[in-house]
């Protein structure tokens, strides 16, 4: 590749960082410099690639990524990059995924709602290996994450993707986990009412207990904390003389997110039953009601 096209694709993605065919420029340029050292045979020839390719380029990223930081083509480079180089042969260390989560970090703190950088994130702990203990920490981590995003999708999201990957290590867990995950959801709801986000990963949560062990779709004292829990938002009068401004604020997005979860958790738990659900509505003024075979 000529000197000056890979100047030129530079050049282009510091003006446009979704910019394919200049990534595509870039990733030419890094393979041909990655099959010299690899083609040499020369001892270290693929750590030796790593540190003068790769590192330099993902610096380069990582500046392009503060200008775009949700540009989507940046962050799908970084993802080949690291899986070039392990296709290499090259272990990644800590300091590597501590870098890739700083740029993932920067990038959420200049554009909120950035599910590139999230997505990116969650690719990263996949790739850190079956080692349980390091995606437990992350995990723990992500709860201050998602206390900072209670409306960002992405950030939940992502706190979907620690579980999953954390229960592929020690399925075991799998209650202890979703047990502590509703818990955590009903703290955030009650402290950040009327964020449909918090409503959707409760869903997400009570689905994936109840799939993984399904005797908690008979299980009295689990479904009525749930049911207990709904009533509880739906109590507008009780929220109203606790925080006048709630009757102002949340509260009609509250009683019908409160509604729609008392109607969904009721169809997962008879379907989990193996029970024919229908859902019926008399009036665009009535509640929905599930009725089953």
């Amino acid at each position: 590749m000529r000197a000056d096209d890979e100047a030129t694709a530079k050049a282009a993605l510091c003006a446009n960082g979704d910019h394919a065919s200049a990534w595509s420029v870039r990733r030419r340029y890094c393979e041909g410099r990655g099959r010299l050292y690899v083609d040499a045979r020369a001892r270290g020839g693929e750590e030796k690639w790593f540190e003068e390719v790769v590192r330099p380029e993902l610096a380069f990223v990582r500046f392009v990524q503060s200008r775009f930081p949700k540009a989507p083509s940046a962050w799908a480079h970084r993802r080949w990059l690291l899986a070039r180089t392990m296709r290499f042969g090259v272990e990644l260390g800590e300091d590597v995924y501590n870098c890739e989560i700083q740029a993932c970090d920067a990038a959420i703190a200049r554009k909120k709602s950035n599910y590139a950088a999230w997505s990116h994130r969650a690719w990263i702990i996949q790739i850190m290996g079956a080692d349980s203990c390091a995606v437990q920490t992350a995990l723990r981590a992500s709860e201050s994450l998602a206390r900072r995003g209670v409306s960002d999708h992405g950030a939940l999201h992502y706190r979907s993707r620690i579980i999953e990957r954390y229960l592929e290590l020690r399925p075991s867990d799998a209650s202890k986990v979703f047990t502590r995950e509703l818990e955590f959801v009903r703290e955030l709801i009650d402290a950040f009412p009327g964020h449909e986000t918090l409503w959707m990963h409760y869903r997400y949560a009570f689905a994936e207990a109840v799939k993984r062990n399904k005797l908690l779709a008979s299980d009295a004292d689990f479904l009525a904390t749930t049911k207990r829990f709904c009533e509880k938002r739906r109590d507008i009068t009780e929220a109203s003389r606790v925080d006048p401004s709630w009757a102002e604020h949340a509260a009609a997005s509250e009683y019908r997110l409160a509604n729609a979860l008392d109607v969904w958790t009721t169809l997962v738990v008879k379907r989990a039953q193996g029970r024919r659900v229908h859902v019926s509505r008399e009036s665009p003024n009535e509640g929905f009601t599930v009725d089953s075979d």
